[in-house]
């Protein structure tokens, strides 16, 4: 690591040459992530209302396991909450 000194400290850790920014978590789906997986592939209007529903989960689940997800880099959202849809990368 580059650390530089001023105002403020900065530490700098470098990326090797080629080392993606953003890499998908390299973990198996369980069948709750799964199950949510496909009701968003079969609608990408769905609602976390409606998936809840669907799937017999919370909203407070559906919002963690939609935000495991997008950490594993397998949905994102595109467009606002109101008006916008899922997209599986």
């Amino acid at each position: 690591p580059k650390f530089e000194f001023g105002d403020f400290y900065t530490i700098i850790f470098p990326r090797k040459s080629g080392e993606p920014l953003n890499e998908p978590l390299n973990e198996p789906l369980n069948e709750p992530l799964s199950d949510m997986l496909r009701e968003i592939k079969q609608n990408p209007y769905i609602t976390k209302d409606e998936l809840g529903k669907k799937l017999g989960r919370s909203r407070a689940t559906i919002t963690r396991q939609i935000q495991k997800l997008k950490e594993m880099l397998m949905v994102k959202r595109v467009g606002s909450d109101k008006s916008g849809h899922w997209e599986v990368v």
